[in-house]
């Protein structure tokens, strides 16, 4: 099974930044990890998981196997930062 395909689905579920499904060797999924802003509970973002998985792709997956890590915007924005050297001495 292609997993980018659910992964891309999963991506648009409202306060989903990112997405990354652990499969097994015969295509099960093991774990759908989450990362997700703080707008919504993550109880609300495993559900409307639950349910794209069961109405776009016939998949029933216990919720225990949604990981969902919630991270502060600012976090986000913040994290692109480089560092600039001006000096040696």
């Amino acid at each position: 099974m292609i997993f980018k395909d659910i992964e891309q689905c999963i991506k648009q579920v409202k306060s989903v930044i990112s997405c990354k499904i652990i499969a097994d060797d015969t295509d099960n999924i093991q774990e759908i990890h989450i990362v997700s802003n703080m707008s919504r509970s993550p109880k609300q973002i495993s559900r409307d998981i639950q349910s794209i998985l069961i109405s776009n792709f016939g998949l029933d997956i216990d919720h225990k196997k949604v990981s969902i890590a919630q991270i502060d915007e600012d976090t986000i924005e913040n994290k692109n930062f480089r560092l600039k050297l001006k000096a040696i001495g």
